[in-house]
């Protein structure tokens, strides 16, 4: 036996030190574990779920035999939800919620309704069952989201009562940053970098108040950026790196100091409480709370984000989406974040039925273009009509999915023949506009002033304010991005006004402008002071025709009568007079039995727009044609084209619009527009027809070697003289091959520039 010495006290000592840190562990233990009875929902929101019961030290599930609406009541006002259940679903037919694994606690469950805990209902005994998982009961809680109190609207540049905000501007310690510079460039201002960084307010009661921390995760930062209009969440960043001195010194200036203890008094109080999101949330407000108190706080109890941009943000980068099976794209639009959507399914373009359309489906698609979640919805063609297929209709997505094609759906297939008809004449093109990102304020460089017709486009150039020449503008590409950074519109038409009294500085300024730029400070400009004899208007609209040929009309035209049309010259005299042969046929002018090879063909062109396209020109204006007798109120309606395999012009013709008529309307169109009457034009959902037998509906190609492979094109409104909400759809072509005047040509390859 060793002696008792200090080493064997220090050991006993040491051995009751751990009897009592075990039993300290074991009482906290055993104050954490949950009493036998005690239930819970296991879902992503509090409200619904598998339902769970805690019996002897594990959780396990209840078995759907028996198990009715009185008895989810009673599991729903046990946990706080006094309005009792709105569903009841057993796990293994339903797709909302997994099934469990582990015990099945209770079988046979019946309650009257009045008991306080469900244990308190009849059931079979603890345990005794003859189930199977897939018979695990869910239960969705009727949920009342607290009442918000009234908010004014928000003072800076959108409409959400959410923002990220800041320490104020002399402060300059830390990371933070609220606004973003937008660009309309492919890529994003560096997407590595966080877009915004900084502290999460709600507005209340026309107050701002700081998110708690607590309950805050990923999930709500997810929905916050989007709502915010950004695509990607990162990971929550610490308060240090946006407040990293909060407390005043010597050393501070006194606008810093200032800075510093306004920042810590708005982080002393929080607002909500029992924040959850599940991350497929439109907005903050749809996700749960338990409510909107005000509580004290502190600056390292308040929520941090920081948004990104995504890497790519429109589909013009080609390899955007490259590993996806969809892309997306917006169309008809005056901005890139309103539109009709449209998504690329096995190379071919198509739209979207607005049947059960809603936020969840349209923030997939926003996310994917690189905004942030969907803002507004709209439905029945608001954007105008596509023109090809219809690829989804009847979504019914979570907001969760990546693509579209993840969400559950009723196909075509599956519904009545008068909703398909309304689907597949596009009659229903599903459309949305985007959250877009917090720009930083901007001056505008374009403004309008005056009214009616004495309203003029001033421009700010390297002098100050002046007024715009009508010269600086060539084509409608300019006249849009007017209209879009003035008003978010496109324009309706340009033209000159005169103002012989005005002595103020004025600009003649080269626009180089694609037509897809925000604002004229995207456009390579030149400006120069001058004197203008004509100053201009631009007159701006949400409503734009947009017009689409019709591929499957050319290319039948092409392959039923795949042959030239052997014409004498006799018959061609006013054709020549118009310049619809090509330049050879002058020096047989006077041979009345000269022959010329006409390639005829079918021109259908359809107005898939908002509203009604009409000639560039006045009635009044409209040139009189003596030989067809007709008057021609375009110079060029239609452009037709033969290229070769380079793509090089070899013959080419045009169609001078003697008439532009609703010839045939679709579904939703009504006929507005008759020669006959004198008036001139192509009615939304309507379409002008012309017939290849017509006065110089044809390509001259008579001198064309045989052969060879040749590209047939048509293009609408070729010189823009008339503005569209989308003029990237109006050129389509075949590809032919030319054996001669004894052998049909072989017609392929038919495409059309949108699809």
């Amino acid at each position: 036996m060793l002696p008792l010495g200090s080493n064997t006290l220090n050991s006993g000592l040491l051995l009751l030190k751990a009897v009592a840190f075990c039993l300290v562990i074991q009482c906290v233990k055993t104050q954490d574990r949950p009493s036998d009875g005690t239930i819970r929902l296991q879902g992503t929101l509090p409200y619904q779920g598998r339902l769970e019961v805690y019996y002897r030290g594990s959780w396990g599930t209840v078995c759907d035999d028996r198990f009715q609406k009185p008895d989810a009541d009673v599991v729903c006002r046990e946990l706080g939800f006094s309005g009792g259940s709105d569903r009841v679903i057993t796990t293994g037919f339903s797709n909302e919620f997994a099934s469990g694994t582990g015990e099945i606690w209770m079988d046979g469950v019946s309650c009257r309704g009045s008991e306080e805990k469900l244990s308190q209902c009849s059931f079979n005994g603890w345990g005794i069952h003859d189930c199977r998982h897939y018979e695990d009961v869910a239960i969705i809680c009727k949920y009342t989201a607290p009442t918000l109190p009234p908010s004014t609207s928000l003072p800076t540049l959108s409409d959400n009562n959410v923002r990220v905000t800041c320490p104020g501007p002399n402060y300059r310690l830390g990371e933070c940053n609220n606004c973003s510079t937008y660009t309309s460039a492919c890529r994003a201002p560096d997407p590595r970098r966080p877009a915004i960084i900084g502290v999460v307010e709600m507005l209340i009661d026309g107050k701002w108040y700081p998110i708690p921390r607590k309950n805050w995760n990923v999930n709500a930062a997810k929905v916050v950026c989007g709502q915010l209009g950004y695509p990607r969440a990162g990971p929550s960043p610490n308060i240090n790196r946006i407040f990293p001195t909060k407390s005043c010194s010597n050393s501070h200036t006194s606008a810093q100091c200032d800075s510093i203890n306004d920042f810590n008094d708005r982080l002393s109080r929080t607002v909500t409480e029992g924040l959850t999101c599940t991350g497929g949330e439109n907005k903050l407000n749809d996700c749960y709370f338990q409510s909107y108190n005000i509580n004290p706080s502190s600056p390292a109890s308040v929520a941090t984000v920081q948004c990104y941009f995504d890497d790519l943000r429109t589909e013009k980068c080609k390899d955007r989406n490259q590993n996806n099976k969809e892309l997306y794209r917006l169309r008809g639009g005056p901005v890139p974040w309103k539109g009709r959507v449209e998504v690329k399914v096995g190379g071919v373009w198509g739209s979207i039925c607005d049947l059960f359309w809603d936020l969840n489906d349209a923030d997939i698609v926003c996310r994917n273009l690189g905004f942030g979640t969907a803002k507004k919805v709209e439905t029945r063609s608001f954007y105008g009509r596509a023109s090809d297929s219809v690829h989804f209709s009847g979504l019914k997505c979570t907001g969760t999915e990546q693509m579209l094609s993840q969400c559950t759906r009723t196909t075509g297939a599956q519904l009545p023949r008068e909703i398909n008809s309304y689907c597949y004449q596009h009659s229903g093109d599903a459309a949305v506009e985007c959250n877009i990102p917090q720009f930083c304020p901007k001056e505008k460089e374009v403004r309008f002033t005056g009214t009616g017709v004495d309203k003029f486009t001033e421009v700010k150039g390297p002098s100050g304010w002046g007024r715009l020449c009508f010269s600086s503008i060539s084509t409608y590409n300019e006249a849009h991005v007017m209209c879009r950074e003035v008003s978010d519109e496109l324009a309706a038409r340009y033209i000159p006004i005169k103002d012989p009294q005005y002595r103020g500085r004025s600009y003649v300024v080269e626009f180089k402008c694609t037509g897809d730029e925000i604002s004229t400070s995207e456009c390579r400009r030149t400006f120069r002071t001058s004197s203008c004899i004509n100053y201009t208007r631009i007159d701006c609209t949400a409503g734009m025709p947009d017009l689409v040929p019709n591929l499957k009309k050319f290319q039948s035209s092409l392959e039923s009568f795949a042959y030239t049309s052997p014409t004498p010259m006799f018959y061609l005299s006013c054709a020549l007079e118009e310049n619809c042969l090509s330049s050879s046929a002058h020096q047989h002018a006077n041979n009345p039995s000269h022959i010329r090879r006409l390639l005829r063909f079918d021109s259908l062109t359809m107005n898939y727009g908002t509203a009604t396209f009409l000639p560039n020109l006045e009635p009044h204006e409209w040139e009189w044609h003596a030989c067809h007798q007709h008057y021609h109120s375009f110079e060029a309606f239609i452009h037709y084209d033969v290229l070769n395999r380079a793509g090089e012009k070899v013959a080419e013709g045009h169609k001078a619009s003697f008439c532009l008529e609703d010839s045939m309307c679709d579904f939703g169109g009504y006929s507005s527009y008759r020669c006959s009457t004198g008036r001139q034009g192509i009615s939304v959902n309507c379409g002008d027809l012309y017939a290849r037998h017509l006065d110089c509906q044809w390509i001259d190609i008579t001198d064309l070697p045989i052969n060879r492979n040749y590209i047939v094109r048509q293009i609408v409104n070729a010189d823009n003289l008339v503005g569209e909400s989308d003029s990237k759809n109006n050129v389509i072509q075949c590809e032919i091959f030319f054996r001669g005047d004894s052998f049909p040509f072989i017609v392929s390859n038919c495409t059309h520039s949108d699809h």
